[in-house]
């Protein structure tokens, strides 16, 4: 007999002692086991409505993880360490912990778990099956001379697959135990870095090139045959083992686990070696071996008859509150549980946009009252919440580095998220507004005398009243240039810090009476400066009886460049960019409108077409409201 003879017939013995003979447990939906706590899940419905479409896949996901087969027997990864430890770490997708369970002499350097639950490890020379009720093991064959055992592992099918560290060889031993150990595959270069596992149909192997540690992505038939591999991402420097616990994949380097998502090709760190067991080497899924499937029912009725399955995706029947169920099945043995899920649809907080927050200020450091905008912005919330205050977006949706509600800041404008959560669950929705600092218009100093600044410039009426345009101390006021801020007029300090008893543009003066004239000046940024002037009623004792704004008698449009135009002067550039000059003739028929700031005036034609030598009444009306009316001639 063979040595390789004598290997296989002993490791045979080994694999077939796994086998159940018991009939399969089978819990209808009257035994649902009561630990543990039943798995409730809760989502936040953006609409209102209390019902929300799911992901059914994820959920089911989440239910083999929480429930697996068995409550006494939940989702656990096994590793083998330097030093010949062997522990499990208990929940890997949500609170893991390592347990200790024994140790044995040397290093173990890969642990494997088949279909039957039996659990193998390897030193380098040799492959081992533990005794589940102590901490021994009896070797089924001694290493190939020459080579280092390093990687061992089981498909779903209970074939066992080992590699070396020194040569690109993967050797499988088949569950029947009929024949030799034989190649796999070889994969020309490197060698395996540990394990090969099944996740999702496919065959995950982690494989030393010599440089890097590769994730190779093997496609296999149905017996398990290789078909055919891709590189499928590049897995963390020192990754010895892999695992396959309920669908999902984990590495293992000599000091973490983490969690692989083949979608992303991303890492994400499930828990860290203390180093109290040693340096971690090999890993293995406590049910990697095993096919369990998790499917989801609208009733335990339909769970138990594995009948009318809910769709992948799926959108909840009842408003706020409902229980679905998941049938987890072992597809080896045919034994199920059926566990209930509560599914809770909690409706998020209805928030009002606010309104940005806006200070005038010329400091360099300004302090906003962030709860300001709470009145609005929670003006259709019923719920209790907790409100927070965040520079990012980010920040804002994990609910981390909330700022102060005075908040300082030293920039002109600055963004504001807001978080709202609910104070009975995790649902939360965020807005964000602008924190806002306008600059005070800059203005002429306040004045005390009216020599230093004064209006000069005053009209007639008709009836022989004199007036002021206000407005035409603009350019006398704003110092920075700006023309398109609002001015108001009031006749106290005190008025015009309250805006109130508010005084025209156009300002009746009379005789002999000196005023002083305040003035609020406002920017397009809502921000207000103050400052004055004097208005001298004496003005109109310098006046002739007729209004400085000169409306000319004729004009002669024959091209000469003499009174070719008519328009109105006199006036300041503001008053003509805001005042409407519109022509007649002496029937009353419109004939031409314009702003004597934008044009040189009236030419003297009609839709192209010169009018004929007549009298023509002319329109003039302020922004202020002032109106005038006349005639003049138009001379050809």
């Amino acid at each position: 007999m063979s040595l390789i003879f004598k290997v296989v017939w002993v490791l045979s013995q080994f694999l077939s002692t796994g086998v159940f003979t018991q009939t399969p447990t089978i819990l209808a939906s009257s035994n649902l086991k009561p630990q543990p706590p039943i798995m409730q899940l809760e989502y936040c419905d953006p609409n209102g409505d209390g019902k929300m479409e799911l992901n059914l896949d994820e959920i089911s996901q989440e239910a083999l993880n929480y429930y697996g087969l068995d409550p006494n027997d939940p989702e656990a990864i096994l590793i083998c360490t330097s030093v010949g430890s062997y522990v499990k770490l208990n929940n890997p997708s949500y609170e893991p912990t390592v347990e200790y369970i024994c140790q044995v002499a040397g290093p173990l350097t890969d642990i494997a778990v088949n279909d039957l639950g039996i659990v193998y490890v390897n030193t380098f020379d040799a492959i081992y099956r533990m005794d589940p009720t102590g901490c021994t093991y009896n070797p089924t064959f001694p290493m190939y001379y020459g080579e280092l055992l390093n990687s061992l592992s089981f498909d779903t099918g209970g074939n066992m697959y080992f590699g070396f560290a020194d040569n690109s060889k993967v050797y499988r031993y088949d569950a029947d135990g009929l024949t030799d150990p034989y190649i796999w595959h070889n994969f020309g270069q490197g060698n395996a870095g540990g394990d090969f596992v099944m996740v999702g149909g496919k065959l995950y192997i982690s494989w030393d090139t010599g440089l890097y540690n590769r994730l190779y992505e093997v496609t296999v038939d149905e017996n398990y045959n290789y078909v055919s591999h891709i590189n499928k991402m590049n897995l963390p420097e020192g990754t010895y083992g892999l695992a396959s616990e309920f669908g999902n994949l984990y590495g293992v380097t000599s000091e973490w686990l983490y969690k692989i998502n083949l979608e992303t090709q991303t890492f994400e760190s499930v828990i860290y070696n203390t180093l109290e067991n040693g340096y971690w080497y090999g890993a293995a899924g406590l049910h990697e071996g095993m096919i369990l499937n998790a499917t989801l029912f609208s009733n335990s009725s339909d769970a138990n008859n594995n009948t009318n399955p809910l769709p992948p995706i799926w959108t909840t029947t009842q408003s706020g509150q409902q229980t679905i169920y998941v049938r987890i099945e072992n597809e080896t043995t045919g034994e199920y549980v059926i566990y209930p899920i509560i599914i809770t649809i909690n409706n998020l907080p209805q928030l009002t946009q606010p309104e940005n927050l806006i200070q005038c200020s010329d400091e360099d450091v300004n302090t906003f009252d962030l709860r300001l905008v709470e009145d609005e912005l929670l003006q259709n919330v019923t719920e209790s919440v907790v409100v927070s205050y965040h520079e990012l977006s980010e920040q804002a949706d994990s609910g981390t580095d909330p700022l102060p509600e005075l908040f300082q800041t030293d920039v002109s404008q600055k963004t504001i998220f807001v978080r709202v959560q609910n104070s009975n669950n995790e649902c939360y929705a965020v807005t964000s507004f602008q924190l806002i600092v306008n600059s005070f218009p800059e203005l002429a100093p306040l004045v005390t005398k009216k020599q230093e600044r004064s209006l000069n410039q005053c009209y007639i009426t008709a009836s022989g009243r004199g007036y002021f345009m206000l407005d035409e101390m603009y350019e006398q006021l704003v110092t920075d240039g700006n023309p398109d801020y609002i001015l108001k007029y009031y006749s106290t300090l005190s008025d015009a810090q309250n805006g109130y008893n508010r005084i025209p543009k156009l300002f009746y003066s009379d005789t002999g009476s000196i005023y002083e004239i305040f003035v609020t000046v406002t920017n397009d940024g809502g921000c207000t400066s103050i400052s004055n002037f004097f208005l001298d009623g004496n003005c109109v004792k310098y006046t002739l009886d007729i209004s400085s704004i000169n409306f000319p008698n004729f004009f002669t449009p024959n091209a000469d460049g003499i009174h070719d135009f008519w328009n109105i002067y006199g006036v300041s550039e503001k008053l003509q960019k805001e005042t409407v000059v519109t022509i007649y003739d002496r029937f009353g028929k419109k004939i031409f409108g314009f702003k004597p700031y934008n044009i040189n005036g009236w030419d003297g034609t009609y839709n192209g077409n010169p009018m004929p030598s007549s009298d023509y009444w002319f329109e003039v009306v302020t922004s202020i409201g002032a109106r005038f009316t006349g005639h003049f001639s138009l001379r050809r």
